[in-house]
């Protein structure tokens, strides 16, 4: 090196041979954390949608219990108004035709099938392997284009 070298620099490219090592250096363990980071977050998708399955069912579950409840209230209305009119009804009739009156009209519960109030969430599909290429439907074929170009790695 001379003297010319030292004060405005030669052609000495060491700090940038050092630069783009560090920089290979740093992607490379950006890569490795990220795949860290993507299995890290697999394995938690089985524990979010079971807690979210849990969570629906457990609403079906309030859900069913609240129906018999609620038509055992409408068929109690039903029944009383049946006593209601039948006991209205035939006593002004008899009053009318001056008949005497007998009281033998019996009010008819209404029989509900409350089965449809029992649900269940359908099986997860969650963990299945699918094959990849189904995940990708539906992408531009330009977005297709950069994941074949990068061997399917995204």
């Amino acid at each position: 090196m001379g003297l010319f070298s030292d004060i405005f620099g030669g052609t000495d490219k060491s700090a940038f041979r050092q630069q783009k090592r560090r920089n290979e250096s740093s992607t490379k363990y950006i890569d490795e954390q990220s795949e860290l980071a993507r299995g890290d977050l697999l394995n938690l998708f089985g524990d979010a949608e079971s807690a979210s399955r849990a969570g629906t069912q457990a609403g079906l579950d309030i859900f069913s219990q609240t129906i018999p409840q609620q038509f055992d209230a409408f068929q109690q209305g039903n029944m009383n108004a049946q006593n209601i009119i039948a006991g209205g009804v035939r006593g002004a009739r008899a009053a009318l035709l001056g008949l005497p009156f007998q009281e033998n009209f019996q009010a008819q519960p209404i029989n509900v099938n409350t089965g449809f109030a029992q649900q269940q969430l359908p099986p997860s599909t969650f963990g299945q392997q699918a094959p990849a290429s189904q995940g990708l439907q539906g992408l531009s074929p330009e977005v297709m284009r950069l994941i074949n170009q990068q061997g399917g790695q995204f």
